[in-house]
């Protein structure tokens, strides 16, 4: 004999990606669409209007096996006695045909002890279940993506998961968006891989940047003049130019490591792909070199301000000055 399942449902954090798959998990469960619209009702602590929220909560499902009622923005319940009071009132009279799900979004990493309701759920284990919803920071983000990635029936190389995560700035629903896109591309065969992050996703603008600067340092003029033209081609010269002025910027760090017969570490970046790639550029400038490039685009950055010249204008002669 199975367990029946959870009466309260508690979902506390910042990640309101991952509640919103939690509800939508939860709500196709109630049966189609028209099934789940009859039987779903939302409602938020900063407006509640309790006779509303009461009725949906000990209403009977129609159609189906269970009822589902959220109740978002519980946190604000924390200082408000007679609202926490009123609500614990309420779970306690819920029928086993409602799912109540709480949403406390709250961080934990900000907040030293449990809510006064996390408590009361904790405490009423056998009809609750809970669950913190954080979002994943730095190595924590590419292991969640490379977990989803194998989820959804592939796998992604912890090199193209930490390209992806840069990218995506550890925003789950833009990398959960992005790696689906990049599954169906490698079809689920075989690994995603550096090359498909780069090709497949709006990083390929920073890919782009990459190509631009090798042929920059191997002083390839004409291969470096068609690099820019295809990067302005695909962005605004405004969004360029801060990503070769970082890009110079990292180089001119490695180049300061390997002079000081260090190796470039995550000083230069936190990629171990990026820091690879720059230390590989950084080799093709001398310190001078780098400095006075440095100095150039600073120069272009004054001039396309104070409207002396348009800033495509001043890279394309940038290119052409620095590869003669």
């Amino acid at each position: 004999m199975t367990d029946p399942p959870p009466t309260i449902y508690l979902l506390y954090g910042d990640d309101e990606f991952a509640m919103a798959e939690f509800i939508r998990n939860l709500r196709n469960k109630l049966g189609d669409e028209t099934t789940a619209e009859m039987n779903f009702a939302q409602f938020y602590a900063t407006d509640v209007v309790w006779p509303d929220l009461i009725g949906a909560a000990k209403s009977m499902p129609f159609l189906s096996s269970r009822r589902l009622v959220v109740l978002d923005n519980v946190e604000r319940f924390q200082k408000d006695t007679e609202s926490l009071e009123r609500l614990i009132s309420l779970l306690e009279q819920l029928p086993p045909s409602t799912a109540f799900l709480l949403l406390e979004r709250k961080s934990t990493s900000k907040s030293s002890s449990a809510s006064k309701l996390r408590r009361w759920v904790e405490e009423h284990d056998s009809i609750s279940f809970i669950r913190a919803c954080e979002t994943p920071h730095s190595s924590g983000f590419v292991t969640w993506l490379q977990d989803r990635a194998s989820a959804e029936g592939g796998s992604i190389e912890y090199e193209a998961a930490v390209l992806l995560s840069e990218w995506v700035q550890e925003d789950p629903r833009l990398a959960a968006q992005e790696l689906t896109k990049l599954l169906d591309y490698a079809d689920r065969q075989r690994p995603i891989a550096v090359d498909d992050v780069e090709q497949c996703t709006p990083y390929r603008g920073q890919s782009n940047i990459f190509a631009l600067v090798d042929a920059i340092g191997l002083r390839r003029g004409d291969e470096a003049q068609k690099k820019l033209h295809l990067v302005l081609q695909e962005q605004d010269p405004r969004k360029v130019f801060p990503m070769i002025l970082r890009q110079f910027r990292l180089i001119l760090r490695a180049r300061e490591l390997i002079d000081a017969g260090l190796p470039p570490d995550d000083s230069v970046h936190n990629s171990a792909f990026v820091v690879k790639k720059v230390a590989a550029q950084a080799r093709n400038f001398t310190l001078a070199d780098i400095e006075n490039i440095y100095r150039e685009l600073l120069a272009i950055d004054l001039r396309s301000k104070n409207g002396q010249m348009d800033l495509d204008v001043a890279l394309d002669r940038f290119v052409v000055a620095i590869t003669a």
